[in-house]
């Protein structure tokens, strides 16, 4: 056990153990529906700020088009089949250097492997593997930012969520985690107003794409009002909030019995205890991944979609990355009373789990 925590060849087999598994389940042509839609928009280049056109995901797409494939569906697959593999090894590298080890880690990205909307995002093509890339990444701002104290990593952030944006709308949740990370740090920086510069800069080179593109729309059409509604809500508004509060909590409830349906399956609400608890509860990190798992936890609870399980994928993110800490905490605990069978049997136990 010591020697694979401190083993850095997992580094690599946690991100070609994913790839592997996503290779060879991933489609081989159009999964269904909306899939076609994104297929067409990365064949034709098709770059629009409409809310589901997700141009991030279209221009990442261009370069898998180039493939010695025949079939455009399945290099569209592929895009997906990466950003799943390189998300779930962002996952890794975040709980690595928040944990010190790469035992639990390499656990827990194993376990994020199989969830259910990482699994199906990861063998079709989507905007959704994209996305978790980009929270994969402020993932490990968060805690760079939590382990240093340093606020330059709160730049990174607000980078990342205008970047973000320009793949999908939901980032704007992203910027209410990193929001309050910002305020609750900002009473620690020496020189708050120039950090709030930066950010707010680096926050505008990020929305820069999102902003030039709803300006081309804004010029083509000259109903600003339209255009930015069809940049923001869409055809979609009467989806949200259309359930009761009870209808929207079992259905969230039901998909996320889906995503962990085995032992795991409690371990994240337990792990946002020990985290707080490790990274401390006034740590502007722990609260801007905490308010950005909540926030789209709760939006999208009463978003009433048959695909209400992707638009959660960036919160199953988050919440395994809490469930790692808990894990931390059962292994410590058992090195502690130096239980290691107890400890084989645990670890078993998880890998039975994927």
């Amino acid at each position: 056990m010591t020697s694979l925590q401190r083993n850095p060849a997992l580094d690599v087999l946690v991100f070609l153990f994913p790839l592997a598994v996503y290779l060879v389940t991933c489609a081989p042509g159009i999964g269904f529906g909306d899939t076609a839609i994104i297929i067409d928009n990365i064949y034709n280049l098709r770059l629009n700020s409409q809310v589901n056109t997700h141009p991030l995901s279209v221009l990442v797409g261009q370069l898998f088009l180039a493939l010695p494939f025949d079939s455009i569906a399945y290099k569209a697959n592929l895009m997906s089949v990466f950003a799943g593999s390189v998300s779930v090894f962002l996952l890794y590298k975040a709980l690595c250097y928040a944990l010190d080890q790469r035992l639990v880690p390499a656990l827990a990205a194993g376990l994020f492997t199989f969830s259910k909307s990482m699994w199906w995002h990861s063998t079709v093509v989507e905007n959704y593997a994209v996305s978790s890339v980009v929270t994969g990444f402020a993932l490990i701002a968060f805690v760079r930012l939590w382990r240093s104290g340093n606020g330059n990593w709160l730049k990174l952030l607000f980078f990342l969520v205008g970047l973000g944006f320009y793949n999908h709308v939901q980032f704007g949740f992203m910027g209410m985690g990193v929001g309050v990370a910002f305020l609750l740090h900002l009473r620690r920086e020496r020189a708050p107003l120039r950090l709030f510069l930066h950010c707010g800069i680096a926050l505008l080179v990020g929305l820069a794409p999102w902003i030039a593109t709803v300006l081309h729309d804004y010029s083509q059409s000259g109903d600003l009002a339209l255009t930015l509604k069809m940049a923001t809500v869409g055809v979609f508004g009467g989806t949200m909030f259309s359930v009761s509060f009870l209808q929207g909590l079992q259905d969230t409830a039901f998909v996320y019995f889906l995503e962990y349906p085995h032992l795991f399956l409690p371990v994240p609400f337990i792990g946002i205890y020990f985290a707080g608890r490790r990274m401390g509860w006034a740590s502007p990190a722990f609260w801007g991944v905490f308010t950005y798992v909540f926030g789209n936890s709760a939006f999208f609870a009463y978003y009433s979609t048959w695909d209400r399980f992707a638009f959660l994928l960036q919160s199953f993110m988050l919440l395994t990355f809490f469930g790692a800490f808990a894990l931390a905490s059962l292994f410590e605990y058992l090195d502690g009373r130096r239980q290691v069978i107890a400890r084989h049997v645990v670890t078993a136990l998880l890998v039975g789990c994927m």
